[in-house]
């Protein structure tokens, strides 16, 4: 990361969902509700779409590091804070299984203060 840093290389977190026809239909309501409870699946595809997208150092625990959490989870997060408007998460679990040197599922509990 530091060499691509010294190159000047664009990195970034798009967060997807803030943009996206999923965000439109959730808040796409005649009023506003307010979030007190969701619950979200998010199917990404299967591991080998990162070799076909010419991708498969994200296969590699040692080089992408972080697991389902720090891929596709951070999305997950993100969704939740910005429907609920809650900047605070209280409390995160995570269960992963291994498989192949790679996690297969997770799952994340977030709460809130609230108001």
């Amino acid at each position: 990361m530091a060499e691509k840093t010294d190159n000047q290389a664009f990195v970034a977190i798009p967060f997807i969902f803030r943009l996206s026809d999923t965000m439109r239909v959730i808040q796409g309501g005649e009023a506003p509700v307010r979030l007190d409870h969701a619950s979200f699946r998010f199917v990404a595809g299967p591991p080998s779409r990162y070799r076909r997208a010419g991708n498969p150092w994200m296969l590699e625990r040692d080089i992408a590091g972080g697991g389902p959490l720090i891929n596709v989870g951070v999305h997950m997060v993100d969704l939740f804070r910005t429907l609920s408007g809650f900047d605070d998460l209280l409390d995160g679990a995570q269960e992963a299984i291994a498989s192949a040197n790679r996690e297969r599922k997770l799952s994340l509990l977030a709460r809130s203060a609230g108001e």
